[in-house]
C-alpha cells in the first residue's frame, strides 16, 4: 500500500519511451470513427436534464480556485500511427544527486523522460491513450483507456484541450466520470506547432475543504479494523488515505466496521474508542500536516497511535522535500529517487523528496494486541451455504 502511494503523490511525472516521425497535427487517422461519443442507450450517462453537452467541463468550475503547474516540452506526432510523442524541456532544480554509493547536493538541470499517447478524434472531443512503456507492446489495437478531453479544434490537436473528468473504455465502449477530488488533479494539453505544455491544475484547498467535513480519526483510522480484527492480520499505513476523497473512506470505514463487527463507543476529532471481541482501543491523531511541493507533489507529516489499555502502538509517516544536510548515503534508504536526462542525454540520478514511516515496526506492534476475531474464510464459507 505504500509504495501505491508513493507512486500517487509523484504522479506529476512518467517514465514513457518516445516513438514519432510526423510534423502533421491536422489530419484524423482514417480508421476511427468521427462520431461523438454516446453513452449506450440501455446505460445512459447519469447527468442532469439540462446540463450542456459538453457538461463534464463544468464539474471544474465548482472545484474553486487551483494552484496551476505548467510543464512544457517538444511535440513530436506521428499522424499515420495516431501517436504523440511530448520531450519534456530541461528544468533546474536543487536535488541529491546519486553518483556511484555517494550522494552530492548541486544544482542539476535535467529532463524527464518523454512519454507518448495514442489518439484520436471523436466528434468535438480527444482522446488520449496513454502508452505505458512497461506494459503495453506498442499495439494500437491494445489501447483500453482514453482519458476525453474537450476545447481545442474539431480534427486538429491544436489549441488547448481542458480536462473533462472522463474515460472511454474501448472494451465495452463506454464511458465513465470520476470525482476530481480522487487525484485531485485536472491535466490538460496545449499544442502549438511543435511545442507542447501540459497543465495540471490542482484543486488543494477545496481538497482540505473536504477534510475539514470530517475529522482525521475518520480518514486515517481507514484499514486499521481489519488490521486489528483479522486473523490473518494485514499490513496499515498511516499515509495511505491521503490523496483521495474523503467520502469514499467514509464509506469503506462504515462497510469494514460492520463486516469486522466493531462497536464505536467514543468517537471525537481526534480520537476513538471502540470495541472488537472482548477487546477495547482507543486510536488518537497526534498530527497531521499537509502542502503542497513545487512540483505539484503532496508532502505530509502524520502521526497517530493506538492502545489496548495495555500496550501502545505509534506510528509515523513523512514526505518532505530533502534538505542539503540530509543529502547522505545514510538516509538513501528514504530517498525517492527519480531519473531524468542531463548533457549528452546522460542519465541522473537524482531525489528531491524522502519518506520516513516506521511502518514494519508499527505492523507488529498492532498484530501483538490485536483480538484477531474475524476469520475470512467464514464469510466464503456462509455464503456456499
Amino acid at each position: 500500500m505504500k509504495q501505491a502511494f508513493i507512486a500517487a503523490v509523484a504522479a506529476s511525472v512518467f517514465l514513457f519511451a518516445a516513438c514519432s516521425n510526423s510534423d502533421s497535427l491536422s489530419a484524423e487517422p482514417e480508421s476511427l470513427s468521427e462520431e461523438p461519443l454516446i453513452e449506450p442507450e440501455e446505460e445512459p450517462l447519469d447527468e442532469p436534464e439540462d446540463e450542456p453537452e459538453q457538461g463534464p467541463t463544468r464539474v471544474l468550475d465548482t472545484m474553486g480556485t487551483a494552484t496551476v503547474f505548467e510543464f512544457p516540452g517538444a511535440l513530436t506526432a506521428n499522424e499515420k500511427e495516431h501517436k504523440i510523442t511530448i520531450t519534456p524541456n530541461t528544468k533546474t532544480m536543487e536535488a541529491c544527486v546519486a553518483e556511484g554509493n555517494s550522494y552530492t547536493w548541486k544544482t542539476i538541470s535535467v529532463a524527464d523522460a518523454p512519454y507518448s499517447y495514442w489518439y484520436e478524434f471523436r466528434g468535438d472531443s480527444l482522446l488520449l491513450y496513454y502508452i505505458d512503456p512497461d506494459e503495453d507492446d506498442g499495439s494500437w489495437e491494445k489501447r483500453a483507456y482514453g482519458t476525453i478531453l474537450v476545447g481545442g479544434k474539431d480534427g486538429s490537436l491544436e489549441g488547448t484541450w481542458e480536462f473533462t473528468g472522463c474515460e472511454y473504455t474501448t472494451e465495452n465502449r463506454k464511458i465513465k466520470c470520476y470525482d476530481p477530488l480522487d487525484e485531485q488533479t485536472a491535466v490538460s494539453f496545449k499544442f502549438t506547432g511543435k511545442k507542447a505544455v501540459k497543465i495540471e491544475r490542482r484543486f488543494h484547498e477545496k481538497y482540505l475543504e473536504e477534510l475539514e467535513a470530517v475529522s482525521y480519526v475518520d480518514i486515517l483510522i481507514s484499514g486499521l479494523y481489519e488490521s486489528l480484527a483479522s486473523i490473518y492480520g494485514y499490513g496499515y499505513s498511516l499515509g495511505w488515505p491521503f490523496g483521495f476523497s474523503s467520502e469514499g473512506v467514509i464509506e469503506y470505514n462504515k462497510n469494514a466496521a460492520s463486516r469486522y463487527k466493531v462497536d464505536i463507543t467514543d468517537s471525537t476529532e481526534n480520537s476513538q474508542t471502540f470495541i472488537i471481541g472482548k477487546k477495547t482501543y482507543t486510536f488518537k491523531v497526534n498530527k497531521v500536516e499537509q502542502k503542497l511541493g513545487e512540483y505539484n507533489d503532496l508532502l505530509m507529516d502524520i502521526s497517530a497511535e493506538v492502545t489496548d489499555g495495555t500496550t501502545t502502538c505509534s506510528g509515523y509517516y513523512k514526505i518532505q522535500n530533502i534538505e542539503k544536510e540530509q543529502c547522505n548515503a545514510e538516509n538513501a534508504g528514504m530517498f525517492y529517487e527519480e531519473t531524468g536526462y542531463g548533457d549528452n542525454n546522460r542519465e541522473v540520478h537524482y531525489s528531491y523528496m524522502y519518506v520516513d514511516q516506521n511502518e514494519d515496526e508499527f505492523d507488529k506492534c498492532i498484530d501483538k494486541i490485536a483480538a484477531k476475531t474475524f476469520d475470512p474464510e467464514s464469510e466464503y464459507s456462509d455464503s456456499e451455504k
